[in-house]
């Protein structure tokens, strides 16, 4: 299965600081910034009878140096809590990618109430979802087909792929779009803009992946208003995404998946040799790849699928993003490696086309070069490939030429750690494989009235799990932030319930 895990966890940004000196001497001409004023207005919610969810849209402008010019249009809901005494400071929402839609999160927060007595504010950043204008790339929709159906070599996809953003980039430049203006700094001020315009004193901030980054920065940049903060598998500024650490996490998480199996007498017994079950699978995979046809979850359409044994690993580190998922992989590996896994594999597919569909591909790009400049070297993907071919598959995206996609790089300083007294809960899950929890505790080391938590057995987004711990320690803090986290549920978790057939 081929995934991009890199560009729905990894990106960030940090604000660079500007001053100018005066002159005791000689006059000073300062410039003023142009003034402009965010606008957010009520409407419908597309014939939603959802009597707790209200909307709106945000406009902003595009480039904000230039007021006048071309507005960004940003839908919002607002879930109010069913709760009949209301906090006055609500929670608002920031959604993983780049490139993914905080607003599809809607359903997710009326079913579990996960903020209790506070209304939740989610939105669709700038380029991403429902929003104008909007950085999807049919053209990246259509290589991925192309993609799937043959088994072809690294460097071939990865040029599939990378003329399908640039022509994607074409046409946005063609429309007047300035992809300059889409990355976490300009989101960041968005969020700050909805604050002012949506007329609220504070709020708590809540981010998810590369959320967690929309909310770091929005702490470096505009503190103000800010009650509290909440990371829920981090990704901080000053570690690197890119083609090495694309292979350190993967090597680190399966060897996580093989130690909690090793130490489980029935895992154990049942699957004695996980690690080289693994390998023999990639292996058998991508000498003789697996032919089949699935329904496209967008489309509708029937679509080959060539599935290789690199394939099948992005399709294993994706699959530990999902804590119900993680007991089942050993069995799971077990069934692949016997060949009778077909409609696992099939369905595995079409999980992780609808994961790459509901990215912003330009989106994405645009946030990734412009923020992560600092760490991106053209050539590591090709040279890890060739050296570990088993990851070729999740490195297959992080290939793109920023160079080529023309986006200015993030300025000097931008991805320093950053540093906040403002009361902080970090959370992070021990299988994570994309944001693993020593990059969330190192986070949380700048962050000085901050409370790191680790969520034995766990995987990636840890308040939308289905363990109820993560979501009572996220419930007490936002209560209280500023006394002592009562953290004594973990105590009370174990590892992983592993399935054994």
């Amino acid at each position: 299965m081929r995934a991009r895990p890199v560009a729905a966890a990894i990106t960030l940004v940090v604000l660079a600081a500007c001053s100018s000196g005066t002159s005791t001497s000689q006059p000073t001409t300062t410039t003023t910034p142009p003034k402009y004023t965010p606008v957010y207005a009520k409407q419908d919610c597309n014939n939603s009878t959802e009597t707790r969810v209200e909307c709106g849209l945000l406009t902003v402008p595009e480039d904000r140096s230039k007021p006048d010019g071309r507005k960004v249009l940003i839908p919002v809901a607002i879930i109010h809590t069913a709760d009949p005494n209301p906090a006055p400071d609500p929670v608002v929402y920031f959604s993983g990618g780049p490139g993914g839609s905080g607003l599809i999160e809607t359903a997710r927060f009326l079913r579990k109430s996960q903020t209790g007595n506070r209304d939740v504010i989610v939105f669709d950043q700038r380029g991403t979802g429902a929003a104008e204008p909007s950085l999807a790339c049919s053209e990246v929709s259509a290589s991925l087909t192309t993609i799937l159906g043959a088994a072809a070599t690294f460097d071939a996809e990865a040029k599939i792929g990378n003329d399908a953003l640039i022509a994607c980039r074409d046409r946005l430049q063609a429309q007047g779009v300035d992809l300059n203006q889409y990355n976490t700094a300009t989101v960041a001020d968005d969020v700050n803009d909805l604050r002012i315009a949506m007329g609220i004193k504070e709020w708590n901030l809540f981010g998810v992946s590369y959320g967690t980054m929309v909310a770091l920065t929005t702490m470096r940049a505009h503190p103000e208003g800010i009650r509290s903060v909440v990371l829920d598998s981090v990704v901080p500024p000053d570690v690197g995404s890119g083609a090495p650490e694309v292979l350190s996490t993967y090597e680190r998480v399966k060897q996580v998946l093989v130690d909690g199996c090793a130490k489980d007498a029935r895992c154990h017994a049942a699957y004695p040799s996980l690690g080289a079950d693994i390998d023999e699978v990639i292996r058998s995979l991508n000498a003789s790849p697996y032919q089949g046809t699935v329904e496209h979850p967008v489309s509708q359409q029937p679509t080959p699928i060539a599935i290789t044994g690199s394939d099948a690993a992005a399709g294993l580190f994706l699959s530990l993003y999902d804590t119900d998922l993680i007991p089942q992989l050993p069995s799971l590996i077990q069934l692949l490696k016997s060949g009778a896994a077909g409609g696992v594999i099939d369905q595995l597919a079409i999980q992780g086309i609808g994961f790459i569909e509901s990215f912003a591909a330009a989106q994405a790009a645009a946030v990734n070069c412009h923020d992560r400049a600092a760490f991106i070297h053209e050539g590591d993907a090709e040279r890890v490939a060739a050296d570990h071919p088993e990851t070729s598959t999740l490195l297959l995206f992080t290939t793109v030429s920023c160079t080529s996609f023309g986006v200015a790089p993030a300025p000097s300083g931008f991805t320093d750690a950053v540093r906040s007294d403002i009361p902080t809960l970090v959370l992070a899950g021990e299988y994570d494989p994309v944001t693993p929890p020593e990059q969330s505790k190192h986070a949380s080391e700048t962050l000085s009235h901050s409370t790191f938590v680790l969520f034995p057995g766990m995987g990636h987004g840890e308040v939308f799990a289905s363990p109820e711990c993560p979501e009572i320690i996220f419930r007490s803090f936002l209560a209280t932030p500023t006394t002592a986290v009562d953290t004594s549920c973990v105590a009370s978790m174990g590892p992983p319930s592993w399935a054994v057939r």
